[in-house]
């Protein structure tokens, strides 16, 4: 399971972080987020993008869509089809 805390802060541990923000550790709970996707779905979004870009009218739109260049959506493309071409 993957979280995320709500605050930007270089520390080497936590509580050197709440350190850095000015924050009692022991007294605040930070928001903490629970990644949304589990990894199968993730897998499962990754294939999505890999197949749909394969076709030049799907890539057009996605790259028109996001306001991507063609040389971004190429390179994006290029490293889905590395992640999911590789053995785990």
């Amino acid at each position: 399971m993957n979280y995320r805390i709500s605050f930007d802060v270089e520390a080497v541990n936590i509580r050197e972080a709440f350190k850095g923000l000015g924050i009692d550790g022991i007294k605040y709970m930070p928001r903490v987020e629970v990644d949304p996707l589990t990894e199968q779905e993730k897998t499962i979004v990754l294939e999505l993008a890999r197949v749909s870009l394969r076709d030049e009218e799907n890539f057009n739109f996605v790259s028109e869509e996001l306001d991507l260049s063609k040389d971004c959506l190429k390179e994006l493309q290029e490293k889905i089809e590395r992640k999911m071409l590789t053995p785990a």
